[in-house]
Parts: C-alpha cells; sequence; structure tokens
C-alpha cells in the first residue's frame, strides 16, 4: 500500500489541513462588527493611539561635508571637514500621545550620588567658612538618614514600575484617538 492510499478521506478535506475554501460557509468564523465611536462627539473615524505615535516618529541620519581655502596673515590655507549626525525627529502630536514609562533605578542612583556630592561640597563650604570648633552634626545626621530616603525612593520606584506601569501601558494600549474632535479615549474591544 503506498503512502498516497493511507491517508483517511478527512485528512484530505481542507478544514481538517488548516485551509479554509471559500465554498465552505461551516468552516468560515462568525464576523462580529464592532463599531468605535468618539465619546466625545461620536465620530466612528478613529486612529489608535500607539499608531500614531509611531507615524509621529522618524530616525534622522544626516553626514555633512565642507572644505575650502582660506587667505590669512601666514598665507594660503586649506581646510576640511565632515560630520555624521543621528537622531530621532518626533511631531508635536507624536510628542503628547507618548506611552507612558518606567522610571529608571539609573536615574535614581545618579541623582543620590550628584545630592550627595552637593550636599558633602555644601558641608565643607560651610566648614572653611565657620570658627572652630565646627559640628560634625550635619554629617552624621546625612549618614544616617540618607539611606532610609534612598531605600525608601527605591520602593516607590519598584511600586512604580511593577504595579503602576502595567496599568497605565494597558491604558494607552487601548486608547483610540478621534480624528475629528482630537480627543483620546479607552475603548474595550
Amino acid at each position: 500500500m503506498s503512502a498516497a492510499t493511507n491517508h483517511s478521506p478527512l485528512a484530505k478535506s481542507g478544514v481538517c489541513a488548516g485551509i479554509l475554501y471559500r465554498g465552505n460557509p461551516p468552516a468560515l468564523p462568525k464576523r462580529q462588527s464592532v463599531e468605535l465611536q468618539c465619546q466625545k462627539c461620536g465620530s466612528t473615524d478613529l486612529k489608535k493611539v500607539s499608531l500614531v505615535y509611531q507615524n509621529g516618529l522618524s530616525q534622522v541620519k544626516a553626514a555633512t561635508r565642507m572644505g575650502g581655502f582660506v587667505l590669512g596673515l601666514n598665507g594660503p590655507g586649506l581646510f576640511l571637514g565632515k560630520a555624521k549626525t543621528r537622531g530621532v525627529q518626533q511631531s508635536g502630536l507624536s510628542t503628547a500621545l507618548n506611552p507612558p514609562s518606567k522610571w529608571s533605578y539609573i536615574r535614581l542612583a545618579g541623582w543620590a550620588f550628584a545630592v550627595s556630592c552637593a550636599s558633602l561640597l555644601a558641608y565643607i563650604v560651610f566648614a572653611s567658612a565657620s570658627t572652630p570648633p565646627v559640628s560634625t552634626l550635619p554629617i552624621k545626621l546625612y549618614v544616617f538618614l540618607a539611606p532610609f530616603v534612598f531605600v525608601a525612593l527605591l520602593a516607590v520606584f519598584w511600586q512604580h514600575n511593577r504595579l503602576v506601569y502595567p496599568h497605565q501601558f494597558a491604558e494607552w494600549n487601548r486608547s483610540f484617538l478621534c480624528q475629528r474632535c482630537g480627543s483620546v479615549t479607552a475603548q474595550d474591544i
């Protein structure tokens, strides 16, 4: 018996093979129409916020070359130069529809370092301007309180990134922009 004759009749049908035929109505799923409307003006001309945001972004790459001849006190001279630039250009509408972002732990550490350096510098200026004996109380308070403040801020950042941010992003992701009145509304599809 050959391999071609060994198949069952069901395996030959398009439905079992994952193929949908136009002439087979029972195999096609029933499509329900979903009409999204603006909650402000009732327009059905809505566009997803994430698409409007992406359409407003464009990558920019530019290269420039320059050369010239100069006459000066020391005689003639020649100069050459070139530059390359990269960046992202964003429209005003895209900027207004930015997605929510997670709070950066690196930025928190950078700010903690900057505040520590500024505090130390302020204490040095205070100590050098004061007559002896200089109090070490501000340094002791900073050394004692700074770690607690940093850990509290770290907990706030963690709570935002793990609990608040996912809800904000989900809300942004299901939002639509009305092309008529410009209002942004969240729609459940």
